[in-house]
């Protein structure tokens, strides 16, 4: 307890020496970054996406002919495409506004277990 509190005091997390902010950052020589981070409810999956992109693409995310693909907050929905087995979001035709300072939430309904 005492250690996670002197965290705190400190101003980093308990037991995290790194800043998640950073990363979010695309890195030199195409080393790996997070795109999005996700939670899921029944059949829908959220993509918490922390910094604007134009494309989004989701590993291994198989949607139905029924499901939808929009950001959370707005019925504006976005253009999809399979691409082999993953899926492909097109999110380059939001406009400022749309998201708050480059981050958002993309709703996926109808996703396939």
């Amino acid at each position: 307890m005492e250690r996670r509190q002197a965290a705190r005091r400190q101003g980093r997390g308990y037991q995290t020496s790194y800043d998640v902010s950073e990363l979010t950052k695309p890195q030199p020589g195409g080393k790996a970054h997070i795109n999005a981070f996700f939670t899921r409810k029944a059949n829908t999956l959220y993509a918490i996406v922390p910094r604007y992109v134009p494309q989004l693409t989701l590993l291994g995310v198989t949607l139905t002919e029924t499901s939808t693909v929009t950001l959370l907050g707005s019925a504006k929905k976005l253009p999809w495409k399979r691409v082999g087995a993953d899926l492909s979001i097109d999110l380059s035709g939001l406009q400022p506004g749309d998201v708050l300072d480059g981050a958002g939430v993309v709703k996926i309904t109808a996703v396939k277990p």
